[in-house]
């Protein structure tokens, strides 16, 4: 009966990762742009669209179409964000990053055990210098900086491990997507802002002006609340990626019968009996 669940289980593993590489948010931001280029066509083409768009052929060439322009508008949806907080802030970044993770573990108390030599814990008191007040007025420590991006990547591998955090995992990569939306959503709302933009002269030919001057509101409108909540998005996941870690170091023992289910050893149980620079398992 185990091993059919466990076969079972990975069974639906392996559907998960297969349509977490067709995400659905490419879709959404795509289909978005797509729209966009199609009402450009509509007022500036010569012609009325294809018969072959009609047909199953064209379906499917649409819908591949909303996939490729959902993919390339999150990426450049992204790259704008991080242009943009870098023109605002002054700061690349890694650097960004750098110090969001550091607020965070400073914000959830986080220190580990004075006999815990893991990477994890050595990487949170590299973190030491980005803490300091006076690190804001300029740049940050190198080592410091590196460490914190360091243990970003080895919090995401501890969640991805240990199956007792899955529903951090799932919350975690649920903040992800909805970024990625966002980013998305920023290029086809700049995409249809310029399709507005030079068809005005059309839309006031056909009496459809006022319609063109709200559309260019709500698209303009659209870019801004899109940039902000991809951004809060992207924070909110640092933040909840650290409040896990907090949660599973300052987890209490649990004491059981040897050879019981319980008395597996935690996370933060093997990384406190590790001797002095050996990594946890």
């Amino acid at each position: 009966m185990t091993e059919a669940v466990q076969s079972l289980q990975a069974l639906l593993g392996r559907l998960s990762s297969f349509f977490d590489i067709f995400d659905l948010s490419f879709i959404v931001s795509g289909g978005s742009s797509l729209a966009a280029l199609l009402l450009v066509y509509k007022l500036h083409g010569p012609t009325v669209f294809p018969d072959w768009m009609q047909g199953a052929y064209g379906g499917i060439l649409l819908v591949l179409a909303c996939y490729v322009l959902g993919m390339l508008s999150f990426v450049l949806g992204r790259l704008l964000r991080r242009l943009l907080l870098f023109l605002l802030s002054g700061k690349p970044f890694a650097q960004r990053l750098a110090r969001q993770i550091a607020d965070a573990l400073q914000q959830h108390e986080l220190q580990p055990k004075a006999d815990d030599h893991s990477p994890l814990a050595r990487c949170i008191l590299a973190l030491a210098p980005l803490q300091d007040p006076k690190s804001r007025r300029g740049k940050p420590d190198p080592v410091a900086q590196s460490a914190a991006l360091r243990l970003y990547a080895l919090m995401w591998t501890q969640v991805r491990q240990q199956s007792t955090l899955a529903p951090s995992q799932v919350l975690l990569n649920r903040y992800w997507v909805m970024a990625a939306l966002c980013d998305g959503m920023v290029v086809a709302a700049a995409l249809w802002l310029g399709v507005l933009l030079v068809s005005m002269h059309r839309l006031e030919s056909m009496q459809l002006l006022f319609l063109g001057r709200l559309g260019l509101v709500l698209s303009g409108l659209a870019m801004l609340l899109f940039l902000r909540e991809a951004e809060r998005y992207a924070q909110v996941q640092v933040d909840d990626l650290v409040a896990t870690l907090a949660w599973e170091l300052s987890r209490p023992s649990v004491v059981a019968q040897p050879g019981s289910p319980s008395a597996t050893p935690s996370s933060s149980e093997i990384a406190a009996s590790s001797p002095p620079g050996h990594p946890t398992q």
